[in-house]
């Protein structure tokens, strides 16, 4: 098990200080210099005026034009799909550096949960991609949805056999069965806990990756009559469906080259697509798309052609992926799939052209909307106030102010209505406040809020030229995991007595920190985007905002603090658990008298 041994923090801050950023850009796009920085065009998307601005002294890049930004290992990680692991172990052998690992905490060496769990997937993988080589039966099914072996090799599809023990019985051998359990990949019945069965049986083998390439779980479609036609591995805390995109990785140099993502629903969407020319297909994995699923997209595109069924469900579908993404800043297109075909459907029955014409002739959600829209006269008036109402929803989360009048004008037009009959109604329902108990708030309501006053404030903390005197609130006031812990190594700075921020130490810091699976949301590549997209002079003005929005952000983490406490003191009540009902009552009274004195009154 050495080889799966763990890198050493020393060896990962070895290979970052060793790394020329200069040098490696070099290798894939030209590099000119100007002034004390360095431009090029940008490899991840098509331009003729070059955007990707370089720090060599930071080792930091951030493209202007599409947004990429990062340090030298991401840069490395975002051309080659390489892990977190590999990209140390591929610029270590470049320049020279020898590489410490750990073998993990405990006394026998044994490698730690995390790399266990992997050695697990991987181990699956080999297993499924092997029982596909061998078994008819799935074989003559991806022949008859005329799936090439390219993309089955490309896509890395396997087979689960007919059998509720095949798998656990060859992969026990070598791989402890608490390991495979934790890796969602068997399962134990209430009536024989001590006989764990294989959790996929007689199901073609979808491997989910993280967009780096690293194998995080497995969905599987069954080739026989189980009612579940699809099955994902069970969640685990390195698994969570609902902030990946199936086919990420393969798909974002495309996405970048292209400019635009097609977002599907399923696995074979995805490779129908494939198939059909378009290799930019990313799938939501047949559940409701996420406020996480569009903002990890947003990294790659600005915008989204959505391709989902035809049928009433994939419309209603496609509307409420579209109010998360016109949410996120993402313009949103809909390819308009026949009623009960998807892409891979309309493949098989018209050809990949059909496909490819069908996806090039995607027209803007919104207008779409605002076109089915009844005109003056078709219906009933209180019916045409319910629809004008939907689309009224779906234009309020445009970002773009002009965008969005234009919008109301034509969809005014189409209701035979003045204007201002729809802005005031918008205008009305802006001031509302958001119900209580609304579903997925997180996603529907924070990502703007947070993607602008918590990215303000840690641009202006960088640039500011005296800290001193700056109250500064709890790390927990900022939502955005990444966007926390770069505040924090900020804050750290500024509470041991620095006049200002010390950029190179903080990328240092930032740097050592693997993002939530060694390889996605690292800190260190959102701040190249912070410190390398400012270039005015900090002003009293900038100095007023900062300090505003500090303070801002603390109100808001005191009022969600406060609903979440009103909860936790009823559930008290309700159970008669009085210790923490008069912690939580203390608490809430502390956090009150807090917002009033910031309220000035």
């Amino acid at each position: 098990m050495q080889g799966r041994s763990r890198l050493t923090d020393e060896a990962v801050d070895a290979v970052r200080e060793a790394v020329d950023i200069i040098d490696l850009v070099s290798e894939h796009t030209k590099v000119e210099r100007r002034g004390q920085r360095f431009v090029a065009l940008c490899p991840f998307h098509k331009e003729k005026t070059p955007s990707l601005s370089l720090d060599p002294e930071r080792k930091l890049y951030y493209c202007f034009g599409c947004g990429a930004g990062g340090d030298a290992l991401r840069f490395h990680m975002e051309l080659t799909g390489d892990t977190f692991a590999t990209t140390i172990e591929h610029l270590a052998r470049r320049y020279g550096i020898p590489l410490q690992r750990a073998t993990g905490p405990g006394a026998d060496g044994r490698p730690d949960r995390s790399e266990r769990i992997q050695a697990a997937l991987d181990a699956a993988w080999d297993f499924f991609r092997a029982k596909l080589r061998t078994e008819a039966v799935p074989q003559q099914y991806l022949q008859r949805r005329k799936v090439p072996s390219e993309l089955i090799t490309r896509f890395g599809v396997g087979y689960a056999p007919d059998d509720w023990r095949t798998m656990i019985e060859d992969l026990g051998r070598r791989i402890p069965v608490p390991d495979l359990e934790s890796a969602g990949l068997i399962a134990r019945s209430p009536k024989a806990p001590d006989r764990p069965y294989d959790r996929f049986r007689n199901r073609l083998m979808f491997p989910i990756r993280s967009p780096a390439g690293r194998l995080l779980a497995f969905g599987g479609r069954t080739l026989g009559d189980d009612q579940a036609k699809y099955v994902n591995t069970n969640e685990t805390d390195h698994f969570r469906k609902g902030t990946l995109l199936y086919g990420l990785d393969a798909a974002r140099r495309g996405i970048r080259e292209q400019g635009r993502a097609l977002l599907v629903e399923g696995y074979f969407d995805v490779l129908g697509a494939a198939a059909s020319g378009i290799d930019w297909a990313v799938a939501s994995m047949g559940t409701a798309l996420t406020g996480h699923q569009v903002r990890l997209l947003s990294r790659y595109t600005d915008e989204v052609v959505l391709g989902y069924d035809g049928d009433r469900a994939g419309i209603e579908a496609a509307r409420k992926a579209a109010g998360l993404m016109l949410e996120t800043g993402l313009n949103v297109r809909r390819a308009l799939f026949p009623a009960g075909q998807d892409p891979d459907s309309l493949r098989l029955d018209e050809g990949p052209e059909a496909v490819r014409a069908t996806v090039a002739e995607a027209r803007d959600a919104v207008a779409i909307e605002i076109d089915d829209l009844p005109s003056r006269g078709e219906l009933d008036p209180r019916l045409r106030a319910r629809e004008a109402a939907r689309v009224r929803t779906l234009i309020d989360r445009v970002g773009d102010p002009i965008a969005r009048r234009g919008y109301f004008e034509t969809a005014a037009e189409r209701l035979g209505v003045k204007v201002d009959v729809l802005l005031r109604e918008s205008a009305a329902a802006a001031e509302k406040p958001a119900a209580p108990d609304s579903p997925e708030p997180a996603a529907r309501s924070r990502p703007p809020v947070t993607s602008s006053i918590e990215e303000q404030v840690l641009r202006l903390t960088a640039a500011a030229p005296d800290l001193r005197g700056i109250e500064w609130p709890a790390p927990d006031a900022f939502f955005d995991p990444a966007l926390r812990a770069i505040y924090e190594a900020m804050r750290e700075q500024a509470q041991a007595g620095a006049e200002r921020i010390d950029s190179g130490a903080l990328v240092d810091v930032l740097g050592r920190r693997r993002g939530t699976d060694n390889e996605t949301d690292r800190p260190v590549d959102r701040i190249a985007g912070l410190l390398l997209q400012r270039s005015s002079a900090f002003s009293e003005s900038d100095e007023s905002e900062l300090r505003l929005s500090l303070a801002e952000l603390g109100r808001r983490f005191a009022r969600q603090r406060l609903n979440l406490l009103a909860r936790e003191i009823n559930r008290a009540q309700r159970e008669g658990d009085m210790e923490t009902l008069h912690r939580m009552i203390e608490e809430k009274q502390q956090l009150s008298r807090q917002l009033y004195r910031q309220s000035g009154r």
